[in-house]
């Protein structure tokens, strides 16, 4: 069990994945420091959607005879700040709950929600002459590409703003994971 990387299990890999990475890296040296042994140590895996992670901890709990070493991260898919939490997240939650294992109910709605407000100066200047048509058409969102964002290294420092944006939630993750390593 201990030569098992830890699974991290995510709605979708990419997006979800270079978000958890992201936060790891700007709020957990040490942690990142982990994650970038040889052997891959920490792994991310998903199963295609939110509806089905509780089925997926299930198999996966079921299948050996000891607690697997996993830890499930949704979205809340909350629709505004005094909402509960979707269906599919709560279900996870209660199936993690039932075998032992963490869950991650991110606070805010989706992990795109996180993304800092701060741009570069080269970003900035890109940005300034932008008619406010474009503007609205960027605001409808990321689409798939969104795991890009969390990769952009050239942003200065987003320690301080991850924080002030995660309100306690990113640091409660990244607790979660070290637990299980």
């Amino acid at each position: 069990m201990a030569d098992e990387p830890l699974v991290i299990l995510v709605e979708n890999r990419d997006n979800d994945g270079a978000f958890i990475k992201r936060v790891v890296t700007d709020l957990d040296k040490s942690l990142h420091g982990v994650w970038r042994r040889d052997g891959e140590p920490i792994r991310f895996d998903s199963v295609g959607g939110a509806g089905q992670m509780p089925q997926e901890v299930e198999r996966r709990a079921l299948a050996v005879p000891y607690r697997p070493r996993l830890v499930a991260v949704i979205d809340s898919d909350r629709k505004g700040p005094g909402d509960s939490e979707s269906g599919n997240a709560r279900r996870l939650r209660e199936t993690c709950e039932r075998h032992g294992l963490p869950c991650w109910v991110l606070a805010k709605r989706e992990a795109e929600n996180y993304l800092p407000e701060t741009l570069s100066a080269i970003e900035e200047h890109l940005f300034d002459d932008l008619p406010d048509a474009d503007r609205e058409t960027l605001a409808t969102g990321f689409g798939p590409n969104l795991h890009g964002c969390w990769n952009l290294w050239h942003v200065r420092e987003v320690r301080d703003e991850l924080r002030t944006r995660g309100r306690g939630d990113l640091e409660h993750g990244i607790g979660l994971i070290r637990q299980e390593l």
